[in-house]
């Protein structure tokens, strides 16, 4: 049985859900992911009259289709978290009582281009974008629950901002939690939306976008992930057992940052990887990589591969790639690839064995996951 050391070896992944552009739900959209579909098309929330920086056309994106039009902001990402939670629910029951021994842990955007592009913005309210995003992200977790027709008690809601790497942070905290007996299970997720019309601005005024005049950019899409933390002890007598399991993490914060005059090199990213997959123990089988159509972030994954290639067979293991069929999804990336693995794992698209994600977000700083399927880690 593969296993890595330290706390996240006892600690198994139960469920999952996921709303992406693709499908409503995880086994679908992993699906669709693996045969090459994509849904990218006109995006009609922003015109490129409102910012020169947009190009002459209109910008392409992969939006969920089966979420309303015309919902924004915190409305948006409370619908794609809604979905993707509805679609855990079908796989495991989350009652009222189950959730008062639950940890809730959801990570969102961190708004990094808005307030990086606050100062030439003609805003009304002249607070960072940041500040206004995080007060009205203050009663996400509640909303959220009670859409889903459930219930929890404030003190076991913890949410981050923390882009692409803010789930890695919400893995660790909530597995230390879970270990030391203070909750039953938790429930880790991720939500974002890069298609709301004030990061688009920001993003294509910085250049990051993909546009007629910037080919090298990211396409935007928006997402939402969730998965079911249990120690594993607690989940192998239950009917269904794990569907997978965490095998080692990595954080590495205080990074250059996306618009850091320095080129990429590559260290923090490889030290990131580096220590998840040395905490694994394991030979590496497969990559999920956060690549994203930057050639800032291609550059840093390209100087990072010599520094792993010594230690760990990267050159050899296959890479997927969930941008390619969701588009830039922030601070669902992680969750979403999470769950890709497993279920290419579960049904043989990916080889068995150790899986890492690697992530790199724009704001400054580097993470690491290694997990496995069930399937995955008694083959590997």
């Amino acid at each position: 049985m593969l296993r890595g050391s330290g706390e996240m070896a006892t600690v198994c992944i139960s469920a999952f859900g996921m709303a992406t552009p693709l499908a409503p739900n995880a086994v679908d959209s992993c699906a669709a992911a693996r045969a090459g579909v994509t849904r990218m098309s006109a995006l009609s929330v922003v015109s490129p009259s409102e910012c020169a920086a947009l190009g002459e056309e209109p910008v392409a994106g992969c939006q969920a289709r089966y979420i309303a039009p015309g919902f924004i902001g915190i409305a948006r990402t409370l619908l794609l978290g809604k979905v993707a939670l509805g679609d855990l629910q079908s796989r495991v029951s989350l009652s009222h009582n189950s959730l008062q021994g639950t940890g809730i842990f959801i990570n969102v955007s961190d708004q990094f281009y808005a307030d990086s592009t606050a100062g030439s913005l003609a805003e009304v309210d002249r607070r960072l974008p940041s500040t206004v995003w995080a007060e009205e992200c203050d009663r996400l977790i509640p909303r959220l629950l009670q859409a889903s027709n459930l219930e929890s008690i404030p003190q076991n809601h913890h949410l981050y901002f923390g882009g692409h790497t803010g789930f890695v942070q919400a893995i660790q905290e909530a597995a230390s939690l879970l270990l030391a007996g203070h909750f039953d299970r938790c429930l880790v997720g991720g939500i974002d939306s890069c298609i709301e019309p004030r990061f688009l601005n920001a993003a294509a005024t910085k250049g990051v976008l993909k546009t007629t005049a910037n080919p090298v950019g990211f396409v935007p899409g928006e997402a939402a992930a969730f998965i079911l933390l249990e120690r594993t002890a607690d989940a192998r007598p239950r009917k269904g057992g794990p569907a997978g399991f965490l095998m080692g993490t990595s954080l590495v914060s205080n990074c250059r940052d996306r618009l850091s005059d320095d080129a990429p090199d590559g260290v923090e990213l490889a030290r990131a990887i580096d220590q998840a997959l040395r905490t694994s123990r394991q030979q590496l089988a497969s990559i999920v990589s956060d690549l994203n159509g930057d050639d800032y972030r291609a550059r840093e994954w390209g100087n990072a591969l010599p520094r792993l290639r010594p230690k760990h067979n990267v050159a050899e293991a296959p890479v997927w790639i969930p941008a390619l069929a969701f588009g830039e999804i922030g601070a669902a990336s992680a969750p979403v690839g999470l769950c890709l693995g497993i279920i290419a794992q579960q049904r043989g698209w990916m080889p068995q064995g150790l899986i890492v994600e690697w992530l790199s977000t724009d704001k400054g700083s580097r993470a690491a996951l290694c997990f496995a399927s069930v399937d995955g880690a008694q083959r590997g």
